[in-house]
């Protein structure tokens, strides 16, 4: 098997991936976690991606899973493995909260991070079986669609939804600041952005 089979073998994803993971008959417990987690933040470079899937599989959706999470796509932006890690990333997406990524501020920050780094959204957003606005919302958020982005949050009719979108606002003006997107064009969008509750 050739370097790019076995690179493709190794990110496969799986057809399904229970809600929680054991090995053997038993879970694991939170200290299994923790010392597994350190092992994988000690592992060489060419197998920390793997370590990361294979860490996420054994904890389950948990907090330990959002922990590793972030460690990811920390690594992801430090080491600018992009192709190597982004099927990797994928995959996390998928498995760790499986439910609407909006119930959970820290994955969702998560998926910022990694739409900054990659610039594709619309790859994360595939993986993703949340609502049709959450899509909308992320792919905004990637391409600097302000106005779709407004949009977006003031069509929300789930008003707890709409709330943690709004959680979101100060640091999608501070990205957009800082990349220098010409806002300019529009220039009441961060007014009305701040004075939308």
């Amino acid at each position: 098997m050739d370097k790019a089979a076995q690179r493709k073998a190794r990110f496969a994803k799986p057809a399904s991936t229970p809600g929680l993971v054991s090995r053997g008959d038993a879970v694991l417990s939170k200290a299994e976690q923790e010392t597994l987690f350190e092992q994988v933040k000690a592992s060489p470079t060419p197998y920390k991606v793997r370590s990361l899937r294979e860490a996420v599989i054994a904890s389950g959706p948990s907090e330990f899973g959002s922990e590793v999470l972030q460690f990811s796509v920390k690594y992801a932006i430090d080491s600018q493995e992009i192709a190597t890690l982004k099927s990797s990333l994928s995959y996390l997406l998928t498995n760790v909260h499986p439910s609407y990524p909006l119930e959970n501020p820290q994955y969702f920050q998560s998926l910022y991070l990694i739409a900054l780094s990659f610039h594709d959204l619309e790859d994360a957003a595939s993986h993703l079986d949340g609502s049709s606005t959450l899509r909308a919302y992320l792919q905004a958020y990637a391409t600097r669609d302000i106005a779709r982005w407004v949009a977006v949050i003031k069509g929300e009719k789930d008003k707890t939804r709409q709330k943690l979108m709004l959680t979101q606002k100060k640091l999608f003006i501070d990205q957009a600041r800082k990349l220098s997107v010409a806002y300019k064009k529009d220039g009441t969008w961060i007014e009305e952005l701040l004075e939308f509750q």
